[in-house]
Order: structure tokens, then sequence, then C-alpha cells
């Protein structure tokens, strides 16, 4: 075995441990888009929308200034409730 300094195999060996535990921690993340529990809040003006797979607009919530809306869309695209 070639003469290596010490301190280049502890790097070595502590380089090996924190990508084992970046690997484990990225295999137990929760999912960013998936609320099991709790609230959603949305602060100030904004909107919430939900579309489906091919990007058909759902249902969508919205504040503004002036202004709360709630629209829903059936499957077929048809705007079916508005308020």
């Amino acid at each position: 075995m070639p003469n290596v300094p010490q301190d280049i195999t502890d790097t070595i060996r502590r380089m090996q441990k924190e990508i084992r535990e970046l690997r484990a921690a990225v295999t137990r993340a929760p999912a960013k888009n998936l609320l099991t529990s709790g609230d959603l809040v949305i602060t100030s003006t904004g909107s919430m929308t939900v579309r489906d797979d091919q990007g058909n607009v759902r249902l969508q919530i919205a504040v503004f200034p002036d202004t709360k809306a709630i629209k829903v869309w059936d499957s077929a695209g048809t705007l079916v409730f508005s308020a």
C-alpha cells in the first residue's frame, strides 16, 4: 500500500461518512408537494391553484386586495362554480 498521510485518510473517511448521511437524508425527506395534516396558509395576496396531470386548472382560490374568489372546473374544463 502506498504511503498516504493519515490526515488524507481521515479526510476521505469523513467525506465517505458525510456522503452516506446525505444519501440517507435524501431518502427520508418528506415530499414538498403533499399535505398530510395541518393547514395551508397563503399570506397577503396570492392564490392556490390545483392542476390536473395535463396542466388544466381544476380549482383556484384567490385573495386580492379588492376581491376574493373561488373557482372550480369539472373534468371537461367547464367552470362549474365561481364565487
